[in-house]
């Protein structure tokens, strides 16, 4: 698992490239590659609840290079823990979530539990596009769009931070 090449399809591709282009005669960028996305996306997703099934075909793919990924796997592997540890939507029991987690990924009977962090990254690209790309006419309303969206990122973070101070007590119990 994060060990191979990432390739985003259709208005996904489209959406990432938009969030690496330069949006001023200053050459200023949201993200400056690809793969920065590939690593926020998940969390995004997560935080905001926006899933994705669609890595629709069609137009110019954009890949995310296995070094590229490789070189982004720690990030990528921790993304996928915390989800995998606060998706109680997905799995109730925590131990089977703590399993998942640490014990079965990138195993066979992960490849479901895959798919949906995949969910995420689509969704979360769909979540930084349409709350900081989309609509926006000149670099006042991308800066605009960009505080706004930190704040109500850091507002879920704060109602996030309850449930993980949950799991840290459980760890320690």
């Amino acid at each position: 698992m994060f060990d191979k090449q990432y390739t985003f399809r259709g208005t996904h591709a489209r959406k990432v490239r938009e969030l690496v282009s330069e949006f001023n005669e200053q050459k200023d960028k949201l993200f400056d590659f690809g793969w920065n996305v590939y690593v926020i996306a998940p969390i995004v997703g997560f935080l905001f609840g926006n899933k994705s099934d669609s890595n629709s075909e069609g137009g110019q793919p954009f890949d995310i290079f296995p070094q590229q990924v490789l070189n982004a796997r720690d990030e990528l592997m921790f993304a996928y823990r915390l989800i995998m540890l606060l998706d109680n939507e997905h799995e109730v029991d925590f131990n089977k979530r703590t399993d998942k987690a640490f014990r079965d990924y990138g195993k066979k009977e992960s490849a479901l539990d895959y798919e949906r962090f995949n969910t995420y990254v689509l969704g979360g690209v769909d979540t930084l596009y349409d709350n900081i790309i989309a609509g926006a006419q000149g670099i006042d309303n991308y800066i605009r769009n960009l505080y706004v969206f930190m704040d109500e990122v850091e507002n879920k973070l704060s109602s996030k931070a309850f449930e993980i101070t949950d799991l840290c007590q459980l760890a320690k119990d």
